[in-house]
């Protein structure tokens, strides 16, 4: 009470009644996703959350359904990307492996690591890695350009530049890849 009056010397009541209505809404916005309560909307109830432990050797990370029950088992990844998975979630494992889950915690493929994290999802799609071969899932985590390219790069303005002969060079922390052979796909993975 004492801030709105000390709002109302300052502003006018209009301003000081926006001011509160606005940073209340504000800080419901900003709350993680993990505290809202799951029996208050139904979009979640088929989600599952992410949970973490303090062990002796730092964090344990897993997830949990809306009911409190694991997923996957908290210590199974080094991190977790998302705090909520309805669909496909993106994990890291012990071996330091960047790995698309679905919502039962299985483990689907390798996803290609860019710039510290998850590749990108540019035009609906996302780099992936199966066999040692390059190819593109959807946000939902389907797989949609089966893998099949050495080096790809990721999409942008519907087309991607890939190829089935290339060479990776370390240059320190940064990799690139080299061919005479580039060629460009489109979301289909046809060639253009």
């Amino acid at each position: 009470m004492l801030i709105i009056k000390s709002l109302q010397k300052v502003f006018s009541l209009k301003y000081s009644v926006i001011f509160i209505l606005a940073l209340t809404v504000f800080s419901t916005a900003c709350q993680p996703k993990g505290t809202q309560n799951p029996t208050q909307n139904k979009a979640f109830t088929n989600d599952f959350l992410v949970k973490n432990s303090v062990g002796e050797n730092g964090k344990y990370y897993g997830y949990v359904n809306q009911n409190g029950v694991e997923i996957v088992p908290v210590g199974k990844y080094l991190f977790c990307f998302e705090d909520t998975i309805r669909t496909f979630g993106a994990v890291m494992t012990k071996d330091k492996v960047c790995m698309g889950i679905d919502k039962n915690g299985k483990e689907l493929y390798e996803i290609y690591f860019y710039d510290n994290g998850p590749d990108y999802l540019v035009d609906n799609r996302f780099r992936i890695i199966q066999n040692g071969k390059i190819g593109y899932a959807n946000e939902l985590g389907e797989i949609v350009i089966k893998p099949q390219f050495e080096c790809a790069d990721g999409f942008e303005n519907g087309k991607a530049r890939v190829t089935n002969d290339c060479e990776s060079k370390q240059d320190g922390e940064y990799t690139s890849s080299e061919s005479d052979s580039w060629f460009f796909i489109n979301t289909k993975g046809e060639k253009l």
